[in-house]
């Protein structure tokens, strides 16, 4: 959302600019050709994946910044100092507005959107994720299990940086999901998932039940508190992250 307008001020005007050079201009065309030839693939294919097309917003800004010169360009030769004090107001007002997402956020969250701590030395990385991401501590107490990398089901949890296992979360991992939904019974379950060789669940309860749709109603046999009970050892628990053996 913070580079929605990018496309806007991407707009080939710059093609009309004299002052441009020409070599620049085709340059940029290109570029702009090739980013939505990449827009249109990844929308093709599968929409849900367009924040895979992000890389393409660089070439983007070059042809914004193309066109922003040229109308600066124009304002200095036409009004002077002043135009160039109207234009850097439009440059801060239009930044300002496409921070919306993160002015609106809680003042408290600002540590976490703007990591200043770590950045000057005064927090390791560590305990910046150890604070800020819910996962982080459970990733490294898997990892420094013997036997690593392990194979973890996920639950309410689809995030896999931060650790040398494989994570497979039931939502986005069609194995794991099939193997969930489609199990008969939790004995069914548990011998599905020792033959397939996950060696731990891990469950985000917070995320759960925020979003019940997704990660409970779909699978009866979650429902049942047994299932994990009977056939799960717990070994981990923090931030409302279980880990089971």
């Amino acid at each position: 959302w913070m580079a929605s307008a990018l496309p806007l001020l991407a707009l080939p005007l710059f093609l009309i600019i004299p002052i441009i050079p020409r070599a620049a201009k085709m340059t940029a065309l290109l570029l702009l050709s090739d980013s939505i030839v990449v827009v249109w693939l990844s929308i093709l294919v599968n929409s849900a994946l367009i924040r895979y097309a992000l890389p393409i917003f660089p070439w983007l800004a070059i042809c914004a910044a193309l066109n922003l010169e040229g109308v600066y360009q124009w304002l200095a030769a036409h009004t002077g100092k002043g135009g160039k004090a109207v234009f850097f107001l439009i440059a801060l007002l239009y930044m300002l507005g496409t921070r919306l997402p993160l002015i609106v956020r809680p003042v408290d969250n600002l540590p976490q959107r703007f990591p200043l701590n770590t950045f000057l030395g005064r927090e390791s990385s560590e305990a910046f994720l150890s604070r800020n991401l819910a996962v982080y501590d459970a990733f490294q107490f898997i990892d420094a299990q013997p036997g690593t990398p392990h194979r973890v089901l996920s639950i309410g949890n689809e995030f896999r940086l931060y650790s040398k296992s494989r994570i497979d979360g039931i939502y986005d991992v069609a194995e794991a999901h099939q193997m969930v939904a489609q199990a008969q019974n939790p004995a069914n379950l548990a011998q599905s998932l020792a033959q397939s060789g996950y060696d731990y669940i891990l469950v985000n309860q917070p995320e759960i039940d925020f979003r019940r749709w997704k990660y409970f109603d779909p699978y009866p046999l979650l429902q049942n508190s047994d299932f994990l009970d009977s056939y799960g050892n717990l070994i981990f628990a923090q931030k409302g992250i279980y880990v089971y053996r």
